[in-house]
């Protein structure tokens, strides 16, 4: 009992401290998309929807709606890192034929 009563208390505290964000949170995480998308651009394999979330967690943030602003965020910084990786898997691509 004492057991599922501590869980219980532990995930809630959890989610409200997931669903809090702070400014600092975000101004880090927004400086690490821009140089993530930065270096996506100087391989040239820049997805075309990385940026879309950028603008959609800026217009968020400034509604108010941080969970959608760091979503979007964490959303944009994973496709500028898979385009990195595209770029470095398909660098020296040659067709099968």
């Amino acid at each position: 009992m004492k057991k599922m009563l501590f869980a219980a208390v532990i995930s809630l505290s959890l989610t409200a401290c997931a669903s809090w964000w702070g400014d600092s949170e975000y101004d880090k995480l927004s400086a690490q998309v821009t140089s993530e998308i930065e270096l996506a651009k100087k391989t040239g394999f820049l997805w075309t929807n990385t940026e879309k979330f950028v603008a959609s967690a800026e217009k968020a943030k400034k509604d108010g709606d941080m969970d959608k602003a760091m979503k979007d965020l964490n959303k944009a910084l994973f496709e500028a890192k898979q385009a990195q990786v595209q770029a470095k898997e398909q660098a020296n691509a040659r067709a099968p034929f």
